[in-house]
């Protein structure tokens, strides 16, 4: 008897490893592209380690390409067509979109963005009369007005009401000019108008704040770097703690910086952009897109506004385990979901929060 239960386990364990080989045989095999402008500063790693998470996750694999402007884009495009990749997805999506599409049209490469979608209408005409047109998907980025508009409430909320406005130079950046756009809307339901505002180089931006500081200020609200540009010269002036700092992107040193109260409001999470660009690339690659129409996702940034939001950042968001099972992607895929839609993947999207990954993950702490 003893040895008919040990044969009939066998079998068992026999079926079960058949059953999973049978499953990974199934999962499908792509290779990404994806062209970025940082691969090691903080923003950079996070999206490193993520795409690279969700390609093991599915089977999948991602070859990586620095590019710092629109022409070495172009490389990268090249490049990473050469080498055998099924999909790019880029941050670059610009003037020089219509010839990126002829290329990828030589090699059947899909071409999605990342934060990014196209420009202007010019650009947008140009390219949908394009054969290769085809291949562009779209992406998801990052709703920068409404970031904006949710920096200067978290500042608000803290009880600041002389604002000092800092951005980029206008027509630089349009997702650096939709945050200051962002920050204005917010101001003027609030009824405040700022005291101060600059806008340039990084150069310029530095310039700039040191002199505001002399000002009867008690917020900074800086589109973007702001950890790098004003908690030395806040310090330097003694206005630490008083004058309150808020900007958008997670600098190196943040959760410090939070508990010293050196900045006050800081917008990121968004690296998780190109988790759901890949997400809407597989369902290309899967031959079953979730639109008919390249798809255009919208990711609003976490506000993180204290050391505590931020150690549940790292430890939810940006830690060991990742903020999304396999399973919970299978629900916006259609070669797993048939019923998978647009509207669900956007849902999700929209749901990404702090809270959203404590709630959906508190069994896995």
């Amino acid at each position: 008897m003893k040895k008919i239960l040990i044969l009939v386990l066998a079998l068992v364990l026999a079926c079960s490893s058949l059953v999973l080989v049978h499953a990974e045989e199934e999962m499908p095999h792509f290779k990404f592209g994806i062209v970025y402008y940082s691969l090691t500063d903080t923003l950079g790693t996070e999206t490193v380690n993520m795409t690279t998470k969700f390609a093991e996750m599915f089977n999948c694999e991602v070859q990586y390409q620095l590019a710092m402007s629109s022409d070495e884009n172009l490389t990268g495009v090249e490049n990473l067509c050469a080498a055998g990749c099924d999909v790019i997805l880029s941050c670059f999506v610009d003037a020089a979109l219509p010839r990126i599409l002829q290329i990828c049209d030589q090699y059947g490469v899909y071409y999605g963005a990342i934060s990014r979608e196209i420009p202007s209408e010019e650009i947008r005409q140009t390219v949908e009369q394009m054969p290769s047109y085809k291949w562009y998907i779209g992406g998801c980025r990052e709703n920068e007005l409404e970031a904006g508009y949710a920096l200067v409430k978290a500042l608000a909320d803290k009880g600041c009401t002389k604002f000092a406005l800092v951005g980029n130079t206008p027509g630089a950046s349009s997702a650096h000019d939709d945050r200051m756009t962002g920050f204005h809307n917010a101001l003027d339901e609030l009824g405040l108008t700022p005291v101060t505002e600059a806008a340039g180089n990084n150069t310029e931006q530095t310039e700039a704040i040191n002199n505001m500081l002399t000002m009867d200020i008690d917020a900074f609200a800086i589109t973007g770097g702001g950890m790098d540009k004003a908690i030395q010269p806040i310090a330097a002036a003694g206005k630490t703690g008083a004058v309150k700092l808020g900007t958008i992107d997670i600098g190196e040193g943040a959760l410090e910086a939070l508990e010293n109260e050196y900045v006050d409001v800081l917008l990121g999470g968004h690296a998780i952009d190109a988790v759901y660009s890949m997400v809407n690339a597989y369902n290309y690659l899967t031959g079953t897109p979730l639109s008919e129409e390249p798809s255009n996702f919208l990711l609003n940034y976490m506000v993180i506004d204290s050391a505590e939001t931020y150690a549940d950042y790292l430890q939810y968001v940006d830690g060991d385990v990742f903020p999304y099972t396999v399973d919970e992607f299978k629900t916006v895929m259609k070669y797993y979901n048939p019923d998978a839609t647009y509207e669900d993947l956007q849902a999700m999207i929209s749901a990404w929060s702090v809270e959203d990954v404590k709630t959906r993950h508190a069994d896995l702490f």
